[in-house]
């Protein structure tokens, strides 16, 4: 089991939901907060889950698509 806050589950949730897909931030910002934040919010909550689930794994989970989202 891998403890994650409220947030951390509802950004991989939503990731999970769109697998093989290239989910842009501004989507996952819409669907996951109620008032979308114009900080790097999104940025420290993906880098908390990988620092999270992706310790145990070979392959990274989430990835990045550089200027497109993840």
């Amino acid at each position: 089991p891998v403890p994650l806050t409220r947030r951390e589950y509802a950004v991989l949730a939503f990731l999970a939901s769109r697998r093989g897909q290239v989910c842009p931030r501004d989507e996952i910002l819409e669907a996951v907060w109620e008032r979308p934040p114009r900080s790097n919010v999104l940025d420290a909550t993906i880098r908390k889950l990988r620092t999270k689930i992706d310790r145990v794994r070979e392959r990274p989970l989430i990835l990045t698509h550089w200027g497109q989202g993840y």
